[in-house]
Protein backbone atom coordinates (compact mmCIF):
# COMPACT_ATOMS: atom_id res chain seq x y z
CA UNK A 1 0.00 0.00 0.00
CA UNK A 2 1.38 3.66 -0.91
CA UNK A 3 -0.35 7.11 -0.31
CA UNK A 4 0.89 10.09 -1.16
CA UNK A 5 0.95 12.46 1.69
CA UNK A 6 1.73 16.75 1.95
CA UNK A 7 4.52 15.95 4.22
CA UNK A 8 5.72 13.48 6.94
CA UNK A 9 4.23 14.62 10.11
CA UNK A 10 2.80 12.54 12.46
CA UNK A 11 -0.85 13.01 11.14
CA UNK A 12 0.12 11.89 7.70
CA UNK A 13 1.50 8.65 9.39
CA UNK A 14 -1.20 7.87 12.19
CA UNK A 15 -3.72 8.04 8.98
CA UNK A 16 -0.92 5.64 7.03
CA UNK A 17 -0.48 3.39 9.35
CA UNK A 18 -4.32 3.28 10.56
CA UNK A 19 -5.30 2.53 7.11
CA UNK A 20 -2.29 -0.23 7.10
CA UNK A 21 -3.78 -2.14 10.30
CA UNK A 22 -7.49 -1.98 9.26
CA UNK A 23 -6.30 -4.08 6.14
CA UNK A 24 -5.01 -6.76 8.70
CA UNK A 25 -1.34 -5.61 9.73
CA UNK A 26 -1.56 -5.58 13.04
CA UNK A 27 1.32 -6.25 16.06
CA UNK A 28 0.61 -10.46 15.38
CA UNK A 29 1.74 -9.78 12.01
CA UNK A 30 4.29 -7.67 12.07
CA UNK A 31 7.99 -8.64 13.53
CA UNK A 32 10.09 -5.60 12.72
CA UNK A 33 9.21 -1.30 11.36
CA UNK A 34 12.62 0.09 9.65
CA UNK A 35 12.68 3.56 8.38
CA UNK A 36 14.60 6.34 7.18
CA UNK A 37 14.15 8.31 10.59
CA UNK A 38 11.32 10.28 9.11
CA UNK A 39 10.32 12.40 12.44
CA UNK A 40 6.23 11.67 12.44
CA UNK A 41 6.43 7.64 12.18
CA UNK A 42 7.27 6.57 15.83
CA UNK A 43 4.45 8.38 17.09
CA UNK A 44 1.86 6.93 14.94
CA UNK A 45 4.10 3.42 15.72
CA UNK A 46 3.77 4.06 19.61
CA UNK A 47 -0.39 4.69 18.81
CA UNK A 48 -1.07 1.44 16.28
CA UNK A 49 1.86 -1.03 16.85
CA UNK A 50 3.72 -0.15 20.08
CA UNK A 51 4.93 -3.29 20.46
CA UNK A 52 6.38 -3.73 17.23
CA UNK A 53 10.00 -3.19 17.08
CA UNK A 54 11.14 0.09 14.98
CA UNK A 55 14.54 -0.01 13.56
CA UNK A 56 16.30 3.13 11.79
CA UNK A 57 17.55 1.71 8.02
CA UNK A 58 21.21 1.13 8.52
CA UNK A 59 21.66 1.91 4.63
CA UNK A 60 19.94 5.73 5.67
CA UNK A 61 22.63 5.78 8.51
CA UNK A 62 25.40 4.90 6.46
CA UNK A 63 24.39 7.05 3.77
CA UNK A 64 24.22 10.19 5.99
CA UNK A 65 27.34 9.72 8.06
CA UNK A 66 29.09 9.59 3.98
CA UNK A 67 26.80 12.84 3.04
CA UNK A 68 28.46 14.74 5.93
CA UNK A 69 31.88 13.81 6.46
CA UNK A 70 34.37 16.41 6.25
CA UNK A 71 36.90 16.11 2.94
CA UNK A 72 40.04 17.31 4.30
CA UNK A 73 42.67 15.44 2.87
CA UNK A 74 40.67 15.56 -1.07
CA UNK A 75 43.52 14.45 -3.82
CA UNK A 76 42.53 17.22 -6.70
CA UNK A 77 43.21 15.69 -10.59
CA UNK A 78 44.65 19.01 -11.94
CA UNK A 79 43.61 17.77 -15.07
CA UNK A 80 39.93 18.56 -14.41
CA UNK A 81 38.48 21.85 -14.21
CA UNK A 82 37.86 23.07 -10.57
CA UNK A 83 34.37 21.87 -10.15
CA UNK A 84 34.90 18.54 -11.77
CA UNK A 85 38.48 18.32 -10.01
CA UNK A 86 36.42 18.76 -6.70
CA UNK A 87 32.90 16.34 -7.58
CA UNK A 88 35.41 13.65 -8.21
CA UNK A 89 37.59 13.92 -4.97
CA UNK A 90 34.06 14.40 -3.00
CA UNK A 91 32.77 10.88 -4.65
CA UNK A 92 36.35 8.96 -4.26
CA UNK A 93 36.38 9.90 -0.46
CA UNK A 94 32.30 9.09 -0.32
CA UNK A 95 33.02 5.82 -1.61
CA UNK A 96 36.34 4.98 0.78
CA UNK A 97 33.90 5.81 3.98
CA UNK A 98 31.07 3.45 2.63
CA UNK A 99 33.41 1.19 1.86
CA UNK A 100 34.88 1.03 5.39
CA UNK A 101 31.26 1.14 7.09
CA UNK A 102 30.50 -1.74 5.01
Amino acid sequence: MWKIALQEDAEAWNTFIGALYTKGMTEETTQLVVSDGTKGLPNALERHLPCVPHQRCLLHKIKNIADHCGYTDWVLDPTLPPAEAVRQATQTRKQAVLKSLC
